[in-house]
């Protein structure tokens, strides 16, 4: 006969009854594969105890799964937290009153970008604001000042433009990428062919990988 083991219930000495009554085990983490801890690179969700990568914190999407009440815990896109936390890529800025990163050369277009249209106010008449700093590439005013950007495959460092590894983004090749001067190339693994930045395989059954 196979014996069927039974969910721990930290504290109770009966944990099937603890979890069909009100007594003071009722509140107890039933510990069924629910981690009291997250491993280092982790966040712990705040009311799913779910543990998913830090990459996924304040990314517009959450992660976290629901609750024991069956509600969606959305604490890996806490808005006082991402506010504070959420750091755009080179070339990109943050709206004012949220976590969104778009192009700096969405800046005073005439079209409101930001959810907040923060990215359309008073500043945008400040025609000035970048005669003063000299941008080697580009230039828009934004309500904390004038900010550089540069063409792709460059990234400002104050005024000026400097190579940026594009290998870095994700997506930016199947297989292999080689970074240079302002661009970057794709290359694929033996068995594979390349067109474009996608690989494929040469007699049609290799698996395709990526990011190797």
């Amino acid at each position: 006969m196979f014996s069927q083991s039974k969910p721990k219930v930290s504290g109770c000495s009966e944990p099937l009854k603890a979890l069909k009554t009100t007594n003071s085990c009722r509140n107890t983490k039933l510990l069924i594969g629910v981690p009291t801890t997250c491993k280092p690179g982790q966040f712990k969700c705040q009311f799913s105890n779910k543990c998913i990568p830090h990459g996924w914190l304040c990314d517009g999407e959450s992660d976290c799964g629901m609750t024991s009440k069956h509600e969606p815990d959305n604490s890996d896109e806490d808005q006082h937290k991402c506010m504070n936390s959420v750091v755009c890529t080179p070339n990109y800025y943050r709206c004012d009153k949220s976590v969104i990163c778009l192009p700096i050369t969405t800046l005073c277009d005439s079209m409101p970008d930001c959810p907040d249209n923060s990215d359309e106010q008073e500043f945008c008449g400040n025609t000035s604001i970048c005669s003063s700093i000299k941008c080697e590439f580009g230039c828009k005013p934004s309500s904390s000042g004038p900010l550089c950007y540069c063409d792709k495959g460059w990234q400002p460092n104050g005024t000026r433009c400097v190579d940026f590894d594009d290998c870095l983004i994700d997506g930016s090749c199947d297989q292999h990428c080689t970074n240079t001067v302002g661009s970057y190339s794709c290359s694929c693994s033996e068995g594979y062919r390349a067109s474009g930045h996608s690989c494929f395989a040469v007699n049609g059954e290799l698996f395709l990988f990526r990011g190797l």
